[in-house]
C-alpha cells in the first residue's frame, strides 16, 4: 500500500518543519532587521524566502533547502512515531539529527 509512506512523508515534513525552519547562520541570503524598539524582524522578501522554502520542503523535497534547518535540528512527532513504531511519549525523537531527517527525506 502506497498511502502509508505518503502520509509518513507529509506528516514528517509538516511536523518537523513547522517547528524547525530557522534563519540560517550569518552570511546567508536571509537577514534580520533591527527596528526602533530593538526587536529583530524579517523583511517581507526574507519572510517570503522562508515561506517558499517551507512549502518546497513539505511538497517537493529539495536537498538545497536543508540549509534552512538549524544544525541542532531534532524532531519528535507522535503522529509519525505511531506510524513507524517508536514510543509516543516523546522519549525517542522521530529524527534525532538534521542529517537523519535529510537522509530520510532524500530517500523518500
Amino acid at each position: 500500500m502506497h498511502l502509508l509512506p505518503s502520509l509518513t512523508v507529509l506528516a514528517t515534513a509538516f511536523t518537523a518543519l513547522t517547528s524547525a525552519v530557522a534563519l540560517p547562520q550569518s552570511g546567508s541570503e536571509v537577514e534580520s532587521r533591527t527596528y526602533d524598539d530593538k526587536s529583530k524582524c524579517l523583511c517581507e522578501d526574507d519572510a517570503n524566502t522562508l515561506r517558499d522554502a517551507y512549502v518546497r520542503m513539505i511538497s517537493a523535497w529539495n536537498i538545497a533547502d536543508a540549509k534552512y534547518l538549524t544544525d541542532d535540528f531534532k524532531d519528535t512527532s507522535g503522529s509519525i512515531n505511531i506510524l513507524i513504531g517508536k514510543p509516543l511519549d516523546g522519549s525517542v525523537p522521530t529524527f534525532a539529527t538534521k542529517q537523519e531527517f535529510v537522509d530520510h527525506m532524500t530517500v523518500m
